[in-house]
This record gives C-alpha cells, structure tokens and sequence, in this order.
C-alpha cells in the first residue's frame, strides 16, 4: 500500500497531467516551453489511532511561465485549484480540502524574467 503522502503526490500529478499541462517532478532543464507544472514539495502529518491512519499532507506545486503571460499563468493556476479543491479518494485514502495558498514571484535568475506561481494545498486524509 502506497504512503498518503504518495497516493496525494501521484493524484495531484495526475490532475496536472490530465488537464493537458507539461508536468515534471523534477525542474526540467532551458529548452523545456513555459508553460510547466513542477509538483514538488511533499509535507505529511500523520497519526494513528489504533488501526486508522489519518493525518493533514501539505502538496506543492509551481507553475512557471514567461514574464509577460500573467494572464495566462494565472488562468492555469484557477484551472489547476478548481480541481484541486474537490474532494475525493486517492489510492485509499479519503482527502478533503483544509486550505490552500497561492503566489505568484518574479524569478529573475535566468537571462529573461518569469513568473513562478506556486500553489500549495492542504488536504485533510484518512484511510478508507
């Protein structure tokens, strides 16, 4: 049986990757084109009371894209939390929404700025 934190991870992924959006779990290198989806960053809080598991995950993810397509990135981001927020089973486990954050940053490392929109969602799970 897969961990929570993994079940979430392959489920979010998924949702980016059905939705027709270039996803990595990994930066990709230059030559990849804006826009992409990074799931990344992966925080569990589990317990267990006798023989149920349940807990709060906190999944990460960023949307990169060129400076001057806010618009855009911020339209794949909308996309990307209405189907975040709904509640549903990944693997076995039952997730319901706790909360979520989102941020849009300048990145000026690389010769042409780009906007890097992060979403950050907590989801509630227990195990089916």
């Amino acid at each position: 049986m897969k961990s929570p934190e993994q079940s979430i991870f392959d489920d979010v992924y998924a949702i980016s990757l059905n939705k027709g959006y270039a996803t990595f779990d990994y930066k990709p290198q230059e030559q990849i084109p804006y826009p992409f989806v990074f799931v990344g960053q992966t925080t569990n809080t589990g317990q267990l009371a006798k023989a149920y598991m349940y807990g709060n995950v906190l999944q990460s993810l960023e949307v990169w894209h060129d400076y001057k397509k806010r618009r855009e990135l911020t339209d794949l981001m909308n996309d990307l939390k209405s189907a975040l927020i709904q509640p549903r089973y990944a693997g076995d486990y039952k997730l319901a929404l706790r909360s979520f954050d989102t941020q849009i940053r300048i990145d000026d490392s690389t010769n042409e700025p780009l906007l890097q929109g992060i979403i950050d969602v907590e989801y509630r799970y227990n195990r089916r």
